[in-house]
């Protein structure tokens, strides 16, 4: 079994993979768009680092993990998305 909280923790600790939504004047769009913006350039390099660290099963079940907890936040469900188009779907 995957322990998906020490992903998600290796997730958080990239710097800008998530961030609020601004305004071209850097106020936040809105109070509810805390850290509702996914970099997906650097959600795919860092997915890709962490390839060779997750068998394909583990994965699943952080695939699994961050798709049923989507309800949570929006960016836990690009999460399960990016994972299944980098490495899921992936030959």
């Amino acid at each position: 079994m995957v322990d998906c909280w020490e992903f998600e923790d290796k997730m958080n600790n990239v710097n800008g993979l998530f961030s609020n939504g601004l305004r071209d004047n850097g106020i936040s769009c809105h109070r509810e768009s805390y850290m509702t913006v996914m970099d997906f350039n650097k959600m795919k390099i860092f997915i890709n680092s962490e390839g060779e660290n997750y068998t394909r099963d583990q994965w699943q079940e952080l695939y699994d993990y961050f798709l049923d907890i989507g309800y949570l936040s929006p960016m836990n469900k690009l999460t399960a998305i990016q994972i299944k188009n980098i490495i899921l779907t992936e030959g």
